[in-house]
């Protein structure tokens, strides 16, 4: 009996320290004072506060949009650096940072249709940042039209090879077709082609004024609208019957589509210098130690009657307003909080790469790294990248802290950057983390959609300064 009793006792007492080990662990990324988070909170849907919006909206018509590279910008960064100054709990510098430029000529496609009496149809079609043009020779090739990346895969090389091909899978949400804008020429690049086109379609893009982006290729990629894209589909389409039955009427008459794609752009890399702006609050206790918030300063978006729609531009202003709602609090986290405004938003977060190679010598001191924008008016899905303990702090903080502003969410742990502006900073070796929002169709749509309005923009920089606050204060 005393060997069992032993034994029970034992067990109780591993039993006891693994719960003591549990609780700690789950809670010790949680603030032993949270009246700091509740401070933060009280700026949710305080509708008093519009000092957010005012201030963006200030900038924009003061100055634009901001492209990089455009003198605008730079008086941009000027003035903002001047609101900076006035905030005397933080410091604001400015970094010299490269950056590309490309330049977009004319673009046309001229497609066959032996049958008319003019035997050619002219497309008008825009490049896609930033693609290379195809001389003044233009490319010609049949056009194989495919539905998705699972399609083009499926056809493969022997099919693809030598042709451009025609992407033309109709708009479904932002995100599904703007995947095949940023990788679609990579894609098809593989398996042989020699060019690429892609569908927009103008009742989802009715504000499509400027070009798109998307990651380098070494083949031209453009737009073309939805009628010379079905046009062209069909077109296909008949040619594959006519293959399959050569008795069907008119199969003489269906010939397999075939284009010549003609675009003047200019690629220029690290054309210019301009500028990321960095904001520190210090930390408490450890200021070397750095929790960093990142948001876009410059913009790429689309512009509605000379008014950028500042779906990018906000995440800087959002990330300035969460900033300066942590500086305000009575009680500092013991950590740096950062704040990264950065440029060439343009070229896929060309101002982050910069960021990341001038501060090498302290990634290793940066905690975490956050992005910041429009998807936290309505936070769920946190997406975490990195080490497995932040995932697993993070449940805690979720069902907790976060539940008072979210009702919905789930926390998931992945192995890819969960945002493209994050890429560098987790490929890096950062931890990295952002939420997934109902903003389906925040792009692409006037000023007015509702995502940039005061309360909209102040929510969403309360939700950020508390995901901040509680990362720089952990234990």
């Amino acid at each position: 009996m005393d060997n069992l009793k032993k034994l029970v006792l034992s067990v109780s007492v591993f039993l006891l320290f693994f719960l003591a080990y549990f609780v700690y662990s789950t809670i010790s990324l949680v603030p032993k004072d949270d009246s700091m988070i509740n401070l933060l909170l009280a700026n949710y849907n305080n509708f008093e506060d519009t000092s957010i919006g005012d201030l963006m909206t200030i900038g924009l018509d003061l100055y634009g949009r901001g492209t990089s590279g455009q003198i605008e910008y730079d008086s941009s960064i000027n003035w903002l650096m001047d609101k900076i100054e006035r905030e005397k709990n933080l410091i604001g510098w400015t970094e010299d940072a490269k950056i590309d430029e490309w330049k977009e000529g004319p673009g046309y496609l001229l497609l066959s249709t032996p049958t008319r009496l003019d035997p050619t149809l002219n497309f008008t079609v825009k490049g896609i940042k930033p693609s290379v043009g195809t001389g003044s020779n233009g490319v010609e090739a049949d056009v194989i039209p495919v539905r998705g990346l699972s399609e083009l895969e499926t056809l493969g090389e022997s099919v693809i090879s030598g042709n451009i091909v025609l992407f033309c899978q109709k708009y479904h949400h932002y995100e599904s077709s703007n995947n095949i804008t940023l990788i679609g020429a990579q894609f098809a690049e593989k398996y042989g082609a020699v060019a690429v086109l892609i569908e927009y379609n103008e009742n989802h893009y009715p504000y499509f004024r400027e070009p798109e982006i998307m990651y380098s290729s070494r083949i031209p990629t453009a737009k073309i609208d939805s009628k010379g894209s079905s046009l062209i589909m069909r077109m296909y389409n008949r040619y594959k019957q006519a293959q399959n039955d050569p008795k069907i009427i008119d199969a003489e008459k269906f010939v397999k589509p075939r284009a010549k794609l003609v675009m003047e752009n200019k690629y220029i890399p690290d054309a210019k210098t301009s500028k990321n702006i960095i904001i520190d609050l210090k930390g408490s206790e450890n200021p070397e130690e750095i929790v960093l918030i990142s948001g876009a300063f410059s913009s790429s978006d689309k512009v509605y009657y000379g008014i950028s729609n500042s779906s990018y531009v906000n995440e800087a202003f959002i990330g300035f307003g969460a900033l300066k709602m942590i500086a305000n609090l009575p009680s500092r986290p013991k950590r740096t909080v950062r704040l990264l405004m950065w440029n060439n938003e343009d070229y896929l977060g060309r101002g982050v790469r910069e960021y990341v190679k001038s501060h090498k010598d302290e990634l290793n001191k940066h905690v975490f790294s956050m992005a910041i924008g429009s998807e936290l008016i309505d936070p769920k899905d946190l997406k975490i990248m990195g080490k497995d303990k932040i995932g697993s702090d993070f449940s805690a903080i979720w069902g907790g802290t976060f539940r008072k502003i979210s009702k919905r969410g789930v926390l998931t742990r992945v192995k890819s950057p969960p945002n493209s502006g994050l890429s560098d900073l987790c490929y890096a070796g950062i931890p990295c983390g952002d939420f997934k929002g109902d903003y389906p169709y925040l792009y692409y749509i006037p000023s007015e959609n509702g995502y940039n309005d005061p309360n909209s923009l102040r929510n969403s920089a309360t939700v950020g300064a508390v995901l901040a606050y509680i990362m720089a204060d952990q234990h």
